[in-house]
Parts: C-alpha cells; structure tokens; sequence
C-alpha cells in the first residue's frame, strides 16, 4: 500500500487535498478502492503498512496546518497554493478528481490570456483556456488537463500576484466592469490589463509628468528612517519611478482614458533630484521588525547633508521654482529670529540654587531653547566644541523645533553651545525643562541683559580668576616659618594665595610623601600675616594623623598657638576653641561637637585626608559643607579613587555648587564618563578643576628623593594550599554560576567578595581561613616560610623594615614567628590608641621592624627611617598601596627604598595585579585632559580572577 493524495478544486481561490492508501505503483493510474487516512493519524504514525518519507511528512504537515477549525478539510490559496502543487508532482502520488485519473506530471509553461468571460449574473475574469484544461489558482497559477495529469505552470507579462488577484476576483455585476478595470490600472500601473465589454476607450496626447516630493515620517519599529516620497504625477495618475510601462490610464465618466508616457522627461526629472543629495533608501536591514518597502524612498546622502532642514532650507526653494510640487510638515518651513527676540530668566530655587532658562520669542510666544540644545549637543556627543562650532557657523543657521524651523543667528547660537557644552546627560533639566545651578554656574552664564538675578561683584571677580588664563608665581615662605620649601612646594604656597585671593577653594592632590602639610603650614602663617582681621584655621584630620600636625606645626610654625580638641577630657578648657591659632580635630569629633564649632567663623577650614567625605550622602560630608569659612581646602592624594562621584563631593565641600547639583553632574559627567568613555566630557571636567586641583606626583620631584625599587616576589603554593585553593575555587566557582544565574552580578557581589576573600586569606595562610580548614600549620603558608628565610638576613644587614597586611589576624599569625625568630619590633592596627610610641621608638632606630595595618597605618605616618616595604598581600587599589609606601618614600628620606610585594603565583592574587593596572586609570582623569577611562569591578573581573591554579608554578 502506499500513502496517495487526491487534488480538490474547492472555489475559485481555493484549492484542497485529501490522502489515502492505494495498492498501487508509483506514476500508475489511480485503480482499486481507496482507503481514507486522516493526517494526523498517518504523521502520528498509526496508518498500519503506509511508509512515509521526508518529502510525505512535509505534505501532511501543510495539510493540518492548513486545516479548518472544524470538520477535515484543507484550504490552500495563493503562494501556499503553489508550493503545494510543486510538492504533489515530486511525490508523483498527487491524482485529479476523477475515475481512474493519471497522476500528476509537471508540463511545459503555458501562456494564456486573460479574458473577460460573460455570464448571465455579469462578468468573471479569468484565462482563456482549451477544454479540458482546468485552472488551478495560484501564485503561480498553474494548467491542469485532468484527462493527461499534465500541470503546467502560468506564464504571463503581468507578475504572478496581479494574475492571481485577476482570476480569483469575485464575479462582477454590470456596469461595474470599468470601474473594476480602473482599480486593476491603479494598482499594477505597469501593465496592461484587456478592456472590460462595452466599455469606451478614449487617448489623450501631450500630457506631461509633474513631480512631486512629500515627506514621510521615520517608522522606528519598521527600521525606516525620515524619508522622501518621489512620484510623477499624470493628470490622476502617479506613477513612482523605475515602474515600467510605456502608458497611464484611468475612468472618466465612464470612459476609459489612455496616455503615453513621457519617458525622456521623467528621466530627466529623476537624475535632477537624484543631483542634489539623495540616496534610495535601503530596505533590507538586519531589523527583527523590518520590512522591505513596497516603494522606492529616499534619505539624505551623509557625505553632501548633516540634516534634513538643511536640505529643506537649502535646496527645497529651487526645487518648488523647477515645477516641483512638495509636501512638507510645517517645522521645516524656515522661520527667521532676530537678536532681539532672545531671551534668558533666573528664579530662585532654593537651597542655594537658581533654575535657569534660555530661549527665543516666536510670534510672541516663549519658546525654551534648553531642551532643543540637549538633543542637538547629544546627537553631536563624541565630537569637540571647535568641530560643533564650525558646523555652527556665524551665519543663519537652521534649529529644528516644535515651533518648526528657525533660523537663529549663527553667532549667537555659538555663545549659548560654548555656554553649555556640558549640558548633554540624560536627566540635566527639570520637569520645566530648566536647569537647576548653582551662583557659580550662574555667573558664567548671566550676560547683562538676564533677570531675575544678578551675581555679587565678589563673584564676578571669582569667575574673571577661573575664566582668564592662570599664571600661578611660586612664593617664598613668611619670616616665621621655620625651615625651607622646596620649588614645587613654593609653588603650592602662591596657589593657596591664588585662591584665598579671589575667594576660592582647592584641592591639594600631591602624591603622598611630598609635603601638603608644610604647604599648608606655610599657607595659614603667609594668610594671617596679610589678612586685615586673621582668623583662626580648622585642621580635621583621621586620629592617626593628628600627632603629625602637632608635630610639624610646633618645627616649621612655633609661633603659631594649637589647641587639639579630641578625647574624653576635650572640654576640659572651654575658651581654648577661641584663643587657639590653629585649632586640631578629627572627623568623628568635628560631628560630635558641631554645635560649637558652625558657631566660629574661621579664616580657613582644612580637611586632611579628605577622601573621608567622598560620600556625599554621608553625615560628616554634609557636616563639613555646613561650617563657616573663608578658605577651603581639602587634602588628599587619592581624591578620586572608585568613581567620579567622589570627586564631586570634595569639590561640594571646597566649591559648593561649583559643579552643579550631584544629579546634573551625574548625568552630564560622570556617566558620559563612566559608561561611554567620553572625551569630550573629560576634557570639559579637566577644564574646569585643574584651576582648582593642584596636584603633583613623585616623577615631578623624583630628583630630591633617593631611589625605589620595587619588587614582585612570585611565591608557588605550598602543596595544602594548593590543594585547598582549588577545592575552595572550583566548589565556590560552580556555586556562583548556579547564584549568578538567578541573582545577577550586581546583587550577588557580597557573595562574590566572600569567595575572593576565602582565596586570598588561603594565599596568605591556610589558617586564615577557619571555614574551611582546621589541620594547617605555619609551614603550610609559604609566605610565612620566606618572611622566616628572609627578615633575618635583612635585619643583619641593619635593614629598616615596615611590613603590612590588610588582614590583623594575619599580623597576629605574623607575630608568633617573629618572636620565634626573636626579632624586636612595634606595631600599628587599628586598636593602637597611642600612635606616637611605636613611631618614635622605630623612628629613632630601637627597633628594626615595624607590622602595621594597612587601614591602620597606611596613611598620616611619616617613617623616614625605614629603607624596606613588604606588602604581605596585595592590596585592590594601588593608590592604598602607594600611600603606605610614602610612609617610607617621602620627603626627609635619604636612603634607597626597596619595596617587596609577595604574591602566591598563578592565583587570585596575581590577578588582581592586572585589576590594579586598570584602577591606576582612575587618577589619570585628575592630570591630564584625554585620559583613560574608568573601569568598575565587573564580571568578566571576576570570570578571570577565577581562573584554575596554573598548577606547573606549583611545587609537588
């Protein structure tokens, strides 16, 4: 038995099938009974002795797709038609309705007119065909003579879809027929379909083609952008270019008008408008939405137009002068604005703010010109303000709108961009499409004719300071200052000068160990020596640092009367906050007592070790942006040390408002930044801080400090940690995709941080981490083994060392071998609570080793006397590493510093070296103006910090 399939003419669009089981040969006649086989049996397999085969399968699975919703039949029409009808002949099983009929064979195309056929009812269109011939309706349409079983497929002069829109056309009540005709013409203008009976016919001469251009708006999900329609236009008819055909008809009352076309003249016309910068458009793009156009568009060509209202503008009038008909919406048709019509208001926002608008006047209307800068300047984002302001021009220059096209003046237009080139983050304007400034941004921007609010001539004496070129003079110390500055710190000094001068706050960003503290020192002496009413100085420092302060202002400024304010016993002298010169406190202090100290109004506020406040949220750095203070200053060798917002919020503190509210700069600095790498951005942030940033590094001055070496002591793990390490890795790894998957990186960071922390307190010493093991010993950590190697050797040698860790636990275990070894030393973490005794006790050479915390002791510790750094684990940032470093490498050093940093080869350890490279691009943004973007912990970071153990530097 085989599988065999019987052809059904249902109507004149549809065709269907039905299958059954035959016992016959392929290509025989249709002979014996049939057997009916329902489709979803035979797919399903269930038609006992019935094989089928890839090409059946394909058959019956169109047949229930195309099944109806009740009963078992199948309706096919148009192209499924014909794909149909191609499979049927390949399976050579297909027959006709009919006794004993032939199977289906492919024949030679056919050509047949199309006819109309008149029946009593009115008119049917179809194709001349010789009895027996039947037609199958189809895209093609195909010839079946059912006495042969030969289908031949349709051919015509007309396209598959309009003969199959013919001859499956409903049947045509009288005197309807011209008016059918008509539809035929319009819709497939290119060919010529057979006049209706009794229809008149009438040709019209020397008519001529009029073109026409109309503007189609862009269709975002279509993937087709703003765009130009071109037709010519025949009387009626339009006919679109490239469509063939050498004639145009249409119905006139009846009668059916014919005209030849004039070819030549629509060439000429579609070369012209080609001529002046248009490009068919491109359809066919990789867009899941998509569509191919069923008529020809046009765009701009990018290499002659920046944008459609230049052309409109530009070329539009010579087109409309030529004969050209134009449909155009109305924000493309050129209004001119004068000077005078320009506008710009302050009001006040409060809290310090000012909301701020800029616009022009049209027909007597306000119209904010804010928003409409945002998109041009956002469109333009990776490009510099001197390649906007050339595109700009002095001359008019065409503004799109909603108020339609203006035409503004060039120059004018140019002073507003340079204004706010800035002004291109999502989010800077608000819900009133104004911005929200601050009396600094404010000044830059009022321009004499502006109300609502005018800046203090204080002000605009600040601002005439930042906006003209900064000549900064070095300047030798005052009498009282006791000892010597070198160049670059004479330097610091005319900057604080500079500053207080003119009313402004800075950033003293030296690397560690260069001396901001004697500048600074220098600074409050030179500024109560020439003040007409000195105040007092503020200095806030972490703790740990306060014991320096007193320190190098009893050397370098005795003078000077200091009053430390912290401890317990604090209030013990209540007037010693106003006889003091310089009053001493730390940030935990400053918060506790702020009553007292916003009540005193201080010639200059310090802030040490400033990054404390880089979280703008936090209490202290509100606190701080509250005292009162002629001079701000902030202290810091790591301003920006994980983002941009850091930054901000010390230049909050020195320069309220100087860089806009933390929204405004979020959207138009740092995320431009952060995310997208921005150069113009960048350099628009350099601009504006480096007035305010002063900031030197160690290569400045590298000739007044003795020589560093550095050195990288790739250690192999011993073989417990080895092991260790791979089961915590590999364990911890297969937990984090299964988290990673359902949390997503961003909410999942505890967890990776834990896992990280649990590999590198294995690095250090397998006993660090007590989840995981419990049967280590000291001679299972191999860093632990070469501190026992080595710090003997090196105290012989009469070395000087400081050693850190960030982990205290790691000190402890540190500790017991050097008493083992009998090795005297001090130590610094952060329960110290008097710092001065280890540091004068090293410093004055009792012992030869110092353990500190690096949170502890890694910054406001002058340790000239040590020659040697060891970093016993590596530390995340490498700016924290540097400044413990600088307790050694700093001015007052005189002998050669060597740095070791040991690191377990070919784990977590290693790698986060290369991550250390990357953060090393975050203080570039602070020198130099095309700096390296910013780079946060990501999960790639992670993927590769997991990485397997390479295990060939691993001992067996």
């Amino acid at each position: 038995m085989l599988l065999a399939y019987q052809l059904l003419l249902i109507d004149r669009q549809h065709i269907g099938l039905r299958c059954f089981s035959l016992d016959i040969r392929e290509g025989e006649r249709w002979m014996g009974t049939p057997y009916p086989l329902r489709t979803d049996s035979v797919i399903a397999g269930k038609a006992r002795g019935i094989q089928v085969g890839g090409l059946d399968q394909k058959i019956l699975m169109s047949m229930q797709m195309h099944q109806k919703i009740r009963g078992d039949q199948n309706l096919f029409q148009g192209a499924d038609t014909s794909r149909l009808i191609e499979s049927l002949l390949k399976s050579k099983r297909a027959y006709p309705q009919g006794k004993n009929p032939p199977p289906l064979t492919l024949g030679e195309p056919q050509s047949r007119d199309l006819v109309w056929q008149v029946t009593a009812k009115g008119f049917e269109l179809g194709l001349a065909l010789a009895p027996p011939e039947i037609l199958i309706p189809g895209r093609p349409c195909y010839v079946l003579n059912p006495e042969t079983g030969i289908c031949s497929p349709v051919t015509h002069e007309i396209s598959d879809l309009a003969m199959w829109k013919w001859v499956t056309a409903p049947l045509i009540p009288l005197g309807k027929q011209a008016a059918v005709w008509q539809k035929f013409a319009d819709e497939f203008p290119a060919y010529r379909f057979p006049h209706p009976p009794d229809t008149k016919i009438q040709t019209v001469s020397h008519i001529k083609p009029v073109p026409k251009l109309a503007w189609v708006e862009a269709d975002k999900i279509a993937g087709v952008p703003e765009s130009l329609r071109i037709s010519l236009h025949y009387g009626v008819v339009e006919v679109l270019p490239d469509t063939p055909g050498a004639f145009v008809r249409w119905l006139e009352k009846g009668t059916i008008m014919e005209a030849a076309r004039d070819l030549k003249r629509e060439q000429a016309l579609l070369k012209n408008i080609m001529g002046v910068g248009l490009l068919q458009f491109d359809s066919h793009v990789d867009n899941l939405f998509a569509h191919s156009l069923s008529e020809p568009r046009y765009e701009l060509n990018p290499k002659i137009w920046k944008q459609w209202s230049d052309f409109m503008v530009a070329k539009l009038p010579d087109l409309q002068k030529a004969g050209w008909q134009t449909e155009v919406p109305e924000r493309f048709h050129p209004h001119w604005i004068d000077d005078q019509d320009w506008y710009s208001d302050f009001n006040d926002a409060g809290t310090e703010t000012l909301r701020y608008e800029q616009g022009i006047e049209v027909n007597g209307q306000r119209l904010n010109l804010l928003p409409v800068l945002y998109g041009f300047l956002k469109q333009r984002r990776e490009r510099s303000l001197a390649e906007i302001l050339a595109e700009i021009g002095e001359e008019a220059f065409p503004l799109s709108t909603e108020q339609g096209l203006l035409m503004i003046s060039g120059s004018r237009f140019q002073q507003m961009v340079k204004a706010l080139f800035e002004l291109f983050g999502e989010g800077v304007l608000d819900r009133e499409n104004r911005l929200r400034i601050s009396p600094w941004r404010a000044a830059e921007l009022h321009d004499g004719t502006s109300k609502g609010w005018a800046p203090s001539e204080a002000l605009l004496r600040s601002m005439e300071a930042l906006s003209g070129t900064i000549d900064i003079n070095p300047m030798s110390p005052p009498a009282d200052f006791q000892g010597e500055l070198r160049d670059y710190q004479k330097q610091g000094l005319g900057w604080i000068d500079f500053l207080a001068s003119y009313g402004l706050g800075g950033i003293l960003a030296d690397d560690m160990g260069l001396g901001k503290t004697v500048q600074v020192i220098a600074a409050m002496l030179h500024l109560r020596g020439t003040s007409e009413k000195p105040g007092q100085f503020l200095v806030v420092s972490p703790a740990s640092v306060l014991p320096n302060w007193r320190a190098e202002l009893k050397r370098f400024a005795p003078g000077l009367t200091v009053h430390t304010h912290h401890g317990n016993d604090r209030h013990a002298d209540a007037d010693a906050l106003d006889r003091a010169d310089v009053l001493l406190t730390t940030y935990g202090t400053l918060l506790r007592d702020e009553v007292a100290f916003k009540a005193i109004a201080f010639q200059g506020v310090i802030l040490d070790e400033a990054q404390v406040i880089k979280n703008a949220k936090a209490r202290i750095t509100k606190m701080v942006g509250g005292l009162n203070a002629g001079l701000r200053l902030a202290l810091s060798g790591t301003p920006l040390e994980n983002h941009l917002g850091e930054l901000r919020s010390l230049f909050h503190f020195v320069m309220p408002g100087y860089l806009g509210t933390e929204k405004m700069f979020n959207a138009a600095i740092r995320r431009p930044i952060e995310k997208e790498d921005a150069a113009v951005a960048k350099k628009v942030l350099h601009q504006k801080i480096s007035p305010l940033l002063l900031r030197r590094s160690k290569d400045l001055v590298a000739g007044e400090l003795p020589p560093k070496t550095e050195m990288l002591q790739e250690l192999p793990l011993s073989t417990r940690q080895a092991d260790l390490y791979e089961v915590v890795r590999a364990a911890g790894e297969q937990q984090m995709i299964e988290t990673l998957k359902d949390k997503g990186f961003e909410r999942s960071r505890i967890q990776v941080l834990d896992l990280l922390l649990k590999l590198r307190q294995i690095c250090c010493d397998p006993r660090l981490c007590k989840a995981v093991d419990s049967h280590s010993t000291a001679a299972d950590a191999v860093k632990l083994q070469w501190l026992r190697d080595v710090l003997p050797e090196m105290v012989e040698e009469g070395r000087r060392i400081l050693l850190f860790s960030q982990f205290t636990s790691m000190l402890d275990l540190i500790r017991v071998e050097i008493d083992d070894l009998k090795i005297p030393y001090v130590e610094i973490r952060g329960s110290t609570q008097v710092r001065e005794a280890p540091v004068q006790k090293f410093q004055a050479g009792e012992v030869p080793l110092f353990l500190i915390s690096i949170k502890a002791g890694g910054t406001g510790l002058n340790l000239t006397a040590a020659d040697t750094v060891i970093f016993f684990d590596p530390w995340w940032n490498p700016a924290v590493e540097a400044q413990a470093t600088d307790r050694a490498h700093r001015i007052g050093q005189d002998k050669p510093v060597f740095v070791y940093k040991l690191i377990c080869a070919g784990t977590v350890e290693s790698r986060i070296l290369e991550l250390q490279e990357r953060k090393k691009a975050l203080q570039e943004i602070l020198d130099a103006e095309e700096s390296v973007g910013m780079k946060k912990f990501t999960e790639e970071d992670f993927k590769s910090l997991m990485a397997p153990l390479s295990t060939e530097k691993t001992p067996g």
